[in-house]
């Protein structure tokens, strides 16, 4: 979506304004609204649960970095693109119920103690931000379907 007022991309409007344009040109509409501690964007969105993200000050996307938890099925990508793996299902009944519409992957993982592993239940959980980068190493690389899936320890 593109915001009204500054023609940014954003990822919602409200009144068909982006936040930060919300925050600086309706502050009346918008009593709660506050500047996050981290990253100073404004933040003017309501959430579930979200009391303790406005107790911290934190914008959503800060308050979601913070709190992310890396899980043995957890990989991060030199790109800083993180994905939850799921197992391997075999055929499956309705492939739109797995991530990316049940597309193969293969992920090698940096840990060589861990063996290349298929999937074709992937699912994205976004970009770490630059200022969140250090807490979260790259630990694999994602392979397409079609791109080379060769490796020392396996062929497929």
């Amino acid at each position: 979506m593109k915001c009204k007022n500054c023609q940014n991309d954003t990822m919602r409007t409200i009144y068909g304004r982006c936040d930060e344009c919300n925050f600086i040109t309706q502050p009346e509409k918008f009593p709660e609204a506050y500047r996050c501690t981290l990253c100073n964007k404004a933040e003017v969105g309501r959430y579930m649960n979200d009391g303790p993200m406005r107790e911290a000050q934190y914008c959503w996307s800060c308050w979601y970095w913070t709190n992310f938890k890396v899980e043995e099925n957890t990989l991060i990508s030199d790109a800083y693109e993180v994905y939850t793996v799921n197992r391997y299902v075999e055929n499956p009944r309705n492939k739109s119920w797995l991530g990316y519409g049940g597309r193969e992957f293969m992920i090698l993982w940096n840990d060589s103690r861990r063996l290349p592993q298929r999937c074709n239940d992937l699912w994205n959980r976004g970009d770490v931000p630059l200022r969140f980068r250090h807490k979260f190493p790259p630990n694999g690389t994602l392979k397409h379907r079609g791109e080379e899936w060769t490796t020392p320890e396996m062929t497929i």
